[in-house]
């Protein structure tokens, strides 16, 4: 049996990780426990879920240069959350704080001693499991947002857009395990009960109405086809280009945010017509980049202003409060400065160059997908989809034959 390590899950595996990907997900449920703040939902989870993966690892060891490293990223986490907790109060980094140490935790762990193969589809399984719970919930309850000119269906999460990321991720583990772990694809009850599952949270994501995480998620379906069949590719890249209009007319789409979007861009004749665009997503976007970057900017914080500061930072600007950055980049920015942004690309370099040193292909669809499906969805604030990310990101690095691009099965 192909596996990538082995692991102490192995034994009584289905409780424990069942119980894992539980309280991993319990924030994806925050608006349905909308009687509890979720920055104590956000910090509980974190804190069960590390206990529960430090005493799953408690025998395991890590090299000295490790250690030294991981400690030296955990002290400088604390500097950071330090300015965050005396400038604008404990509870507002804490969960951020506890986050990143998560990551980093898990990341290290992942990519050191790895996952076998059935411990990998159960997580996969759970995790669906768990949106589709979500969804069900929000379904019952009638659980949606009337938000920039949509109703959008919000599940049993605290926003549609939680939803979305959780939905479109799923999508994304199901994608690896058919590209990656499964040898060859069959017809089977168990293969129709994952194109079922597939088509439900495709549906799911559709009607939150969520526009990254669906492109990021037809941008990989993209990027598949040109890496594994070429001449389906260019005919699916010419039907888009010249009949895309039409394709949205008759799927009963053209009323959505998505088509509304590309109909306003592909009406554009020069750069300075984006500012007449009334899109109050894309206009808020813009405005959180101005305000986060010349705050930092200005003050010529090299190291940052600290943990989940642009709340802060946005009210006081605005008065508006609750605000996310709602941008990847100009959350590394806000929190760690010029620094942080050096440190994430040179890991991005590094982890390019992993990638093309080994010839890999499902790295560089994890990059595709980040950058066109989460990078301006605040996907590191929801801890059970960046972790399932970070996940994914280790193991695919690890050296083996599966993750070439020389074969697919699909």
């Amino acid at each position: 049996m192909k596996t990538f390590a082995i692991n102490n899950f192995e034994s009584g595996k289905f409780l424990v990780l069942f119980t894992f990907i539980f309280f991993l997900n319990l924030p994806m449920f925050a608006g349905f426990l909308s009687f509890i703040d979720r920055s104590i939902i956000n910090v509980f989870s974190l804190i069960i879920c590390f206990f529960m993966y430090f005493f799953t690892y408690r025998g395991s060891s890590i090299g000295f240069k490790n250690l030294i490293i991981y400690f030296l990223v955990v002290i400088f986490l604390f500097i950071q959350f330090s300015k965050t907790a005396i400038t604008y109060g404990f509870l507002d980094g804490l969960a951020t704080f506890l986050r990143y140490i998560f990551y980093l935790t898990i990341t290290i762990f992942t990519y050191q001693r790895g996952l076998t193969k059935s411990s990998i589809n159960m997580i996969i399984f759970l995790s669906c499991l768990f949106c589709i719970l979500s969804a069900c919930i929000g379904f019952i309850q009638g659980n949606y947002s009337y938000l920039n000119g949509a109703y959008r269906f919000m599940g049993a999460s605290a926003s549609s857009a939680g939803l979305a990321i959780q939905a479109s991720v799923c999508l994304f583990l199901i994608y690896f395990k058919f590209i990656i772990l499964e040898k060859r694809i069959y017809l089977s009850l168990s293969n129709c009960f994952w194109l079922i599952t597939t088509l439900f949270l495709l549906y799911i994501l559709l009607i939150t109405q969520s526009r990254q995480p669906l492109l990021g998620i037809l941008a990989v379906m993209l990027v598949h086809l040109l890496f594994f069949r070429k001449t389906l590719f260019l005919i699916v890249l010419i039907v888009l280009i010249f009949y895309s209009n039409t394709i949205i007319e008759s799927s009963g789409i053209s009323s959505t945010r998505i088509a509304t979007l590309f109909n306003n861009l592909i009406q554009i004749t020069s750069i300075n017509e984006l500012e007449d665009i009334r899109d109050g997503s894309l206009i808020a976007r813009i405005n959180y980049i101005k305000v986060g970057a010349s705050y930092i900017i200005e003050n010529s914080l090299v190291f940052g202003a600290g943990l989940n500061s642009f709340q802060g930072i946005y009210e006081a600007a605005t008065g508006k409060d609750g605000v996310a950055p709602h941008n990847d980049l100009l959350l590394i920015f806000v929190e760690f400065g010029y620094f942080g942004l050096l440190i994430f690309f040179y890991g991005l370099f590094k982890y390019s160059k992993t990638v093309i040193t080994k010839k890999l292909y499902f790295p560089v669809a994890i990059i595709i997908f980040w950058a066109l499906g989460l990078s301006l969805n605040n996907f590191l604030y929801y801890h059970s989809v960046a972790l399932m990310m970070f996940f994914l990101a280790s193991l695919s690095l690890k050296s083996n034959a599966i993750l070439s691009i020389k074969k697919s099965n699909l």
